[in-house]
């Protein structure tokens, strides 16, 4: 049976990925690249910071669990929530100082497109992660507090909650994901990977959907009984599935091919040694990419092929066996956190090629 305390939580996370592929030709280009730069790294990080909320609430959970076990005293537990809330509000604290205090970015003529795309990151981050965020600590604050009195909610209402609130976040993201995709030309190797992470988190959205509408029908319901409408639900699910796997390969496929063709053009360029340098590094980054997401691929195939009415009718270990391969997307989530890093160091260093 599937142990629903067991928690997940996906971070495939949109870091307003703006890499521009064009050498610079003027003083304006490369101090607008270096300021790109600078505010991409500060954003990624207020960006990870705010998600982390999601992660670390999960340890008041535990605590919950425990008191409702009697594992472990009041006393002890009372230390320890409290200091978790704490720290989670400091966090929020800190994290929207540190968004709030940051100046806006102000670009040449050239590149108020880019500019504008920071803009709705940045909204994005006020009107829709932060109060995400704090309702999550409201949440699970108040179970925990409850739980001090011996008042225990139903744990799965919370985990299904947390659930909603993620799918707001994703949901934000893939708008976010399509604005940006739109401001390249189709030739550009980043929009097929803004694309990717767009397929990948319209993946995710409709993982979720199936998540709580698998786990209300084999693991809530008192009875299975509507056969029909299970299997309907399952063929709508792989048709989904299917489409979104298939985008995301023709985008990849797309992608490298107008990867080879940037790589093609650049090597017919002469550069100075320090300019050709950071021509390498940007194109060596696109490849990293690219790889990447290939593997976020192939962990969508098989999460999805696993997603059968058959497998959970036969396979009692079928959530849980689901969750660890749907968690592996989680690794490259953290892979893509360094990418937008490593990125956002090559555009600060763009004034090196002055």
């Amino acid at each position: 049976m599937y142990n629903y305390k067991k928690f997940f939580f996906i971070k495939f996370y949109f870091f307003a990925i703006i890499f521009l592929f064009n050498i610079p030709v003027n003083a304006n280009e490369f101090e607008d690249y270096a300021k790109i730069g600078d505010y991409k790294e500060k954003l990624t990080y207020i960006y990870r910071d705010y998600l982390s909320v999601i992660d670390i609430s999960g340890q008041i959970d535990d605590i919950i669990t425990n008191l409702e076990a009697d594992t472990i005293n009041k006393k002890e537990a009372m230390t320890e929530g409290t200091k978790i809330v704490q720290e989670l509000k400091t966090l929020m604290l800190n994290t929207t100082n540190s968004l709030n205090n940051l100046k806006p970015l102000v670009l040449s003529e050239e590149n108020k497109d880019t500019e504008s795309l920071y803009n709705e990151f940045i909204n994005f981050l006020r009107d829709e992660i932060e109060p995400t965020m704090t309702k999550e600590i409201d949440v699970y604050e108040k179970a925990f507090l409850n739980a001090l009195n011996g008042q225990f909610e139903d744990p799965m209402s919370r985990y299904l909650s947390t659930f909603d609130r993620l799918k707001i976040v994703i949901g934000s993201e893939i708008k976010l994901l399509g604005i940006e995709a739109d401001s390249y030309e189709d030739d550009n190797p980043k929009k097929n990977i803004t694309q990717l992470y767009l397929y990948s988190n319209m993946y995710i959205l409709e993982f979720l959907d199936a998540f709580i509408y698998i786990l209300n029908s084999f693991y809530l319901s008192e009875s299975n009984d509507e056969t029909d409408e299970l299997s309907k639900f399952f063929s709508n699910l792989e048709t989904s599935l299917t489409n979104t796997i298939g985008n995301s390969e023709i985008a990849l496929e797309k992608g490298l091919e107008n990867l080879r063709n940037y790589k093609e053009m650049y090597s017919k360029e002469e550069y100075d040694e320090q300019t050709q340098k950071w021509v390498d590094e940007v194109l060596k980054l696109m490849d990293e990419g690219f790889s990447i997401e290939k593997e976020v691929i192939q962990t969508m195939k098989s999460s999805s092929e696993s997603l059968t009415m058959e497998n959970f009718a036969e396979n009692e270990n079928a959530l849980n066996d689901i969750l660890d391969d749907f968690n592996a997307l989680d690794y490259y989530s953290y892979l893509r956190e360094e990418l937008a890093i490593k990125e956002a160091d090559a555009l600060k260093r763009i004034q090196e090629l002055e």
